[in-house]
């Protein structure tokens, strides 16, 4: 499992073009030329009128160097120096942070056939959510046996040569929306992240219809039908409006990127019926929800999908939708700097 760049400071790096180095440089030229100016009238003799036979001449004078001049050289020439090399200096650096900009916070789309994803997974626990990265993206380091206890950044590369996805899946444990906002707020402090405020491009809410099987072992269709209602009452219940609100204000408007939302509702293959009652069913149970996020996320794709997540059952929808909403890298260092 990847973090996201590990610990880096987001120290700012100033711009510098060149202008700036011409201007070091014609300062440096300017320094130099009126030392070595001063220093030649120093050491020019004045002229004198012809001498007569009968005048006696004078003794030669040695030639008198200013202390001004040589105090001038030993600090103007060394300040000039390191100007013009402290320009040079800085208008490579400022390229390279371009470079790097562009290959890391794009999530390393430098050529036309590279696009990337930024994705948010939320839910309560036992839903599905780590299940959903190891199955939708086979990343293996997504361990569905090992409870999600902090948050984590998942980094995905996937394709051909004829296109590439870059994906940045950010999972948090439980229903913890503090661990979700002190994640995505430690992302902001480091350097070209990709999970920063405008740069998430998808949000996946995972429901299901019963709990995990570390709480109910082998659950029977008898539990399954005792037991749905509840599941469902819980679900709603952490999913109020607020809870939305602050899923959907740490990701950015659809200007800034969020492009594509998804509620995805678990475990349908735990019900008996076809699968034209089984959707019926489960949609008129989680309709208050599937309204609140359509009216939050106008503007945005939104779809419902309705399937199992072990059984990979909807999931290559899901994966498509990913795909035909993940953006070029050029394309969102520009948003982000908009």
């Amino acid at each position: 499992m990847y973090k996201s760049f590990g610990k880096t400071e987001n120290r700012p790096l100033k711009t510098f073009s060149l202008k700036s180095v011409a201007k070091s440089s014609i300062f440096a030229y300017a320094v130099l030329a009126l030392f070595f100016s001063a220093f030649s009238t120093a050491q020019t003799p004045t002229s004198s009128p012809p001498q007569t036979q009968q005048e006696v001449p004078s003794p030669v004078k040695p030639v008198e160097i200013q202390w001004w001049t040589i105090a001038l050289g030993l600090i103007a020439v060394p300040t000039a120096g390191v100007t013009l090399a402290t320009a040079i200096v800085n208008y490579r650096t400022a390229r390279i942070k371009k470079d790097l900009e562009v290959r890391l916070f794009s999530s390393e789309n430098t050529f036309p056939n590279e696009k990337r994803n930024a994705i948010i997974v939320v839910g309560i626990g036992g839903s599905g959510k780590t299940t959903l990265i190891h199955q939708l993206f086979n990343e293996n380091n997504a361990n569905p046996g090992i409870a999600t206890n902090c948050y984590e950044l998942f980094t995905i590369g996937e394709g051909s040569q004829k296109i590439k996805y870059n994906y940045y899946v950010a999972d948090c444990s439980g229903q913890n929306m503090g661990t979700l906002v002190s994640g995505l707020m430690l992302e902001q402090k480091r350097l070209n992240s990709p999970m920063t405020y405008g740069a998430i491009n998808s949000v996946i809410i995972v429901v299901d219809i019963a709990q995990a099987p570390g709480v109910l072992e082998s659950p029977t269709p008898e539990q399954i039908a005792a037991n749905f209602q509840s599941r469902v009452e819980q679900h709603l219940t952490e999913w109020s409006n607020i809870a939305l609100d602050v899923v959907f204000g740490l990701t950015g408007s659809s200007e800034n990127g969020l492009k594509y939302v998804c509620l995805f509702i678990n475990k349908a293959d735990l019900l008996q019926g076809s699968s034209e009652e089984i959707e019926k069913t489960l949609t008129e149970a989680y309709r208050p929800l599937i309204d609140k996020i359509s009216k939050i996320s106008r503007g945005i794709a939104f779809k419902c999908l309705i399937g199992s997540i072990k059984s990979g059952t909807r999931l290559r929808d899901l994966h498509k939708d990913l795909q035909d909403h993940s953006l070029s890298g050029e394309a969102v260092v520009s948003k982000q700097r908009n």
